[in-house]
């Protein structure tokens, strides 16, 4: 293909960084223990449709964490976050 740069990932070559056991405590308002079992950390536009379209991860549950302002886990969240 003209102009082609196969240096640049493409979306179905690009893994998603997932996390499992991942300590929230940075995330939640008061730094109560609580830890994610599944986290991806998403960057772009990209991603979240990678994570929509992941075999596993598309039907499950999400919760979507910003900077945890406001936000109070009293138990391990079972969404991936």
């Amino acid at each position: 293909m003209i102009g082609e740069n196969s240096a640049m990932p493409t979306p179905a070559t690009t893994q998603l960084p997932i996390e499992h056991g991942v300590n929230l405590r940075t995330f939640n308002s008061f730094g109560l223990p609580a830890q994610a079992h599944t986290l991806v950390r998403i960057d772009s536009d990209a991603a979240l449709r990678r994570v929509v379209d992941h075999p596993d991860l598309g039907r499950a549950p999400k919760f979507i964490l910003g900077g945890g302002s406001n936000v109070i886990f009293a138990r391990d969240p079972d969404a991936v976050c």
